[in-house]
């Protein structure tokens, strides 16, 4: 994500007509990589799923898609005309991406530790469709809570998978 900002900050800085705040936002939009793409290519070079470049690719694209997202939106907040990027501007942005990120880890973590233990609550009491009824809540449930405070959801159903 960062070597995509650079270089569109880059090619904004080339084009005096490009905004610098605009060349950020497209880098941080356009940086995230296409998975599906990359892991079928691997699949086509004879990779399986067990294969450690394959794993590497996937695992870091589900963090990179939440990442971007949240930088994008830490970046839109510099569209404002009247703000005044400085120092303490950018700053308050980093803290801001600093909030987001954790605070969708936290929230994605305890919702997982949450299902874990209802799941080994009600083992054996639940029929098949309830459990999975279930699951599905429990992926909802750090995905809404994030998008109502305005923290990223995809980080924080990714730590949660990760913890269930």
């Amino acid at each position: 994500v960062s070597k995509g900002s650079a270089l569109m900050n880059a090619v904004g800085l080339a084009c005096p007509g490009v905004p610098f705040v605009e060349s950020l936002l497209f880098g941080a939009l356009i940086s995230s990589i296409d998975p599906i793409a990359v892991l079928s290519v691997l699949s086509s070079m004879g990779m399986s799923e067990t294969d450690t470049i394959y794993v590497l690719i996937f695992g870091e694209s589900l963090l990179n898609d939440g990442v971007a997202i949240v930088l994008f939106e830490t970046l839109k907040h510099f569209l404002d005309e009247s703000l005044i990027i400085n120092g303490a501007a950018v700053w308050a942005a980093a803290v801001h991406f600093l909030v987001v990120a954790i605070g969708s880890l936290i929230v994605g973590v305890v919702s997982g530790a949450c299902c874990t233990a209802y799941y080994y609550a009600m083992r054996g009491v639940q029929t098949a469709l309830v459990e999975v009824l279930m699951f599905l809540c429990w992926a909802f449930i750090p995905y809404y809570i994030c998008d109502g405070v305005g923290w990223s959801g995809i980080v924080s159903v990714v730590a949660a998978g990760v913890v269930m």
